[in-house]
């Protein structure tokens, strides 16, 4: 009899050590499954903030306002590629003071109907793809034949001709006087 307890017993224990590692492996899978979520979830967030979609800190629009899609704001990268045989990128940070000074200057010289008249494309040079084209400590790029050579300091206008530069000026006064001299 003692045979059978003993049977009975080792009987038991496969049996509660079959359904433990059942139950240990469908936790694993489980613990797998969310670290997965998590894992993709960071790196969603991660793009958005990358991107520029979300911001930490300042001030929220709670502005409803109508998208329109515009066509003269461009990247950095895409200077040199524009169908246009002569026009003008204007690179420059958005939310600064005295570009609203620069965008009405560069409106007016657009408004002129004139045949001179050549097409404004702008930069927000505080986009994060944009960073790129920001000049470091190796200085602004007036000679740039391509994208990936030009290195720009905010504001910053250039003249494109067959997708070469043949104007570059540099500062806030200079690109006011110059579109002034233009809108003469």
């Amino acid at each position: 009899m003692k045979k059978k307890q003993i049977q009975k017993r080792k009987k038991q224990e496969r049996q509660m050590y079959t359904s433990s590692n059942s139950d240990n492996t469908v936790t694993r899978i489980l613990i797998i499954l969310v670290g997965i979520l998590v894992v993709l979830g960071l790196v969603y967030f991660v793009a958005k903030i990358m991107t520029g979609e979300i911001k930490f800190g300042g001030k929220k629009d709670n502005d409803n306002t109508e998208v329109s899609i515009q066509y003269d704001e461009i990247l950095g990268g895409e200077t040199f590629l524009k169908a246009d045989e002569t026009y003008f990128v204007l690179f420059m940070n958005f939310t600064n003071a005295y570009t609203p000074v620069l965008m009405m200057d560069a409106d007016s010289y657009i408004s002129k109907e004139e045949e001179d008249h050549f097409p404004v494309y702008y930069v927000d040079m505080e986009k994060n793809f944009n960073q790129y084209y920001r000049a470091g400590e190796e200085g602004s790029n007036s000679s740039a034949s391509s994208a990936s050579e030009l290195r720009v300091i905010a504001p910053t206008l250039v003249k494109i001709s067959n997708h070469k530069i043949v104007e570059y000026i540099e500062g806030y006064e200079q690109i006011d006087a110059y579109f002034t001299n233009l809108n003469a």
